[in-house]
């Protein structure tokens, strides 16, 4: 939801992160959960805490969703807020802490259930903060917590009874504000790597598309049927009062997705909640 100046910063702030992060491939990080039947996973993105217009029963709602089921689950960027002076429009004036504040509730937020954070990952609204003044608050997050630190792009191998599953997930990207918009800048992850799941957030939108795509199977010289998912998370801010609502963007969609990967056959069932 931005113009082409702010789509500039944008470009300008993910290359000074990319360039202090390891150079190379997206970073692996392994989901091992053999022993079970079938995985149920969560992936946050865009709490915007500290917003005043934060969707915190929503917030609190999926956290003990996620505690209570015993999910493993990973954080996509956008935790929190985070605005500052020389951000773009009037978010300094929007938020109820300041940044110090947010990374505190940030982290009483998932303190509980810490043991099943995967990863986190940094968004935009983070690396404010890597621009003005070389922190990565999301890197300090994940230190604080104990969890692993994923960087822009993370490579998830997915671990399940006898299946192995492969997520490419990003913050994302861009400053689409209509369904093609955001679905265009979804599906073009499937351009960076090859995996059954590309997820991002961004976007403030609870989108899914899967498409099936035909692969030579060599062994046995046949052609096979295979699917890959593209998933988009929703964020947790209401839209009345909001910039969204100033510039008559139409309302998003609040809440993230949901994967449940299947033990005995390749299979993946995206929902939202």
């Amino acid at each position: 939801m931005s113009n082409i100046s702010e789509n500039v910063k944008h470009k300008a702030d993910w290359e000074k992160e990319l360039n202090r992060a390891h150079r190379g491939p997206p970073k692996v990080i392994v989901w091992d959960y053999r022993n079970l039947d079938n995985l149920k996973t969560f992936w946050f993105s865009d709490l915007h805490l500290g917003h005043k217009h934060c969707d915190m029963d929503l917030v609190h709602k999926n956290i003990e969703h996620v505690k209570n089921k015993g999910m493993p689950f990973a954080d996509l960027g956008d935790l929190i807020e985070n605005a500052t002076r020389d951000s773009v429009g009037a978010g300094v004036y929007e938020q109820d802490e300041i940044a110090d504040g947010q990374m505190d509730l940030a982290i009483a937020l998932y303190e509980p259930i810490k043991a099943q954070l995967m990863a986190m990952q940094p968004g935009n609204h983070e690396i404010r903060t890597y621009n003005s003044a070389g922190v990565n608050l999301t890197r300090q997050m994940a230190k604080r917590l104990g969890v692993q630190h994923g960087g822009a792009e993370v490579i998830h191998y997915i671990k399940v009874g006898n299946q192995t599953y492969t997520v490419y997930s990003t913050h994302g990207g861009g400053g689409a504000t209509t369904i093609g918009g955001k679905m265009t800048a979804l599906l073009r992850l499937e351009q960076v790597v090859d995996a059954d799941v590309y997820i991002q957030g961004h976007t403030h939108d609870t989108i899914y598309k899967s498409r099936e795509y035909f692969e030579m199977d060599k062994r046995s010289r046949t052609i096979v049927t295979k699917k890959k998912h593209f998933v988009n998370g929703g964020a947790y801010l209401d839209y009345w009062n909001t910039y969204g609502q100033v510039k008559a963007y139409a309302p998003g969609t609040k809440g993230s997705p949901q994967l449940r990967f299947n033990s005995k056959q390749h299979e993946i069932e995206v929902s939202f909640v």
